[in-house]
């Protein structure tokens, strides 16, 4: 019981540690390398942070549990959104790069409007599967070329870096890393935790390992907002969402075309409300307001609370 209560500790901390030295190193990395720390939040962060999600789709994949993998991808993005943006924006109101609205968010709203019509039959072939890892290629491309283009102007007013390459790279590879491990004790410990007080294993799925494959992206846009990085913690969430439903749930369907006949319609759309709701919430004034993030986060309570009755 001891070593389950420091495990879960011990969680929490490198999550908390984790998700600093992501955050600093990846906004030192846009000054250095003079780009918004959105790209970087759009493509470094939410790669990072959406490794959990990667791994438990390929192993539920390979496994025979193509389930596993649709609910994993389909529940991250709904906590992602209405969860951890909505907390994120409780604790400092998040202020949106005109970039976020007019690409970005848009392109996720396209993303999950082909999950939830890909999924609709509670089928996922090969060939749609090959669709969504195409789109999502593109996308990762394309901001990378329009970074470029974009680099210059905007940032020269932006005060010098002067961190050496070298320990950019080991604040934010070591932030990943102690993200991931941090997040792979707090489910442990808490799986654990929860058996020790008889929770119904049921109940532990939902809550302990569903959320916990988001973890890394909860610890490093709560750290983003507190610190007012405003575009890494939104560049983080919408990647993250992204590359779910492209890589995650497409690199697993080619892996093995499956289907999920206990799949509910409910769920996806919800995956798909959450996602169009968020381009308006950013649009308005350009702020995601702390009223907006009240909004998602008694949504997120409301579907939570059906899901287990």
């Amino acid at each position: 019981m001891i070593l389950t209560v420091f495990i879960f500790i011990a969680g929490i901390f490198l999550l908390i540690g984790g998700a600093d030295f992501l955050v600093r190193g990846s906004s030192r990395l846009a000054i250095r390398l003079k780009i918004s720390p959105l790209v970087v939040g759009l493509t470094v962060v939410s790669l990072g942070t959406s490794s959990p999600e990667l791994v438990v789709g390929i192993k539920a994949a390979l496994s025979g549990y193509p389930g596993l993998a649709v609910g994993n991808v389909i529940g991250s993005i709904i906590v992602n959104i209405a969860f951890i943006l909505g907390i994120a924006s409780l604790i400092n109101p998040l202020k949106v790069h005109i970039r976020a609205v007019k690409k970005d968010s848009p392109f996720l709203v396209i993303m999950s409007a082909l999950g939830f019509v890909f999924l609709f039959d509670r089928n996922l072939l090969r060939m749609e599967a090959a669709i969504l890892v195409l789109f999502c290629i593109l996308y990762i491309v394309f901001t990378g070329f329009m970074a470029m283009r974009e680099k210059g102007a905007e940032y020269e007013d932006k005060k010098v870096c002067r961190t050496p390459w070298l320990l950019l790279i080991m604040f934010i590879a070591g932030g990943l890393a102690a993200l991931l491990v941090g997040a792979n004790l707090l489910v442990k410990g808490g799986i654990d935790l929860a058996r020790f007080f008889g929770v119904n294993e049921e109940i532990i799925g939902i809550s302990i390992v569903a959320v916990g494959t988001s973890l890394p992206e909860l610890a490093s846009s709560v750290v983003a907002a507190i610190r007012k990085e405003s575009d890494l913690a939104i560049g983080n969430i919408i990647g993250a969402c992204i590359l779910n439903i492209g890589f995650v749930l497409g690199i697993s369907g080619l892996i093995s075309p499956f289907s999920v006949p206990l799949l509910k319609i409910d769920d996806l759309l919800m995956m798909f409300l959450v996602g169009f709701l968020l381009f308006p919430f950013l649009k308005s004034n350009y702020v995601l307001s702390r009223k907006e993030g009240v909004m998602f986060v008694i949504i997120y309570v409301i579907y939570i609370f059906f899901l287990w009755i």
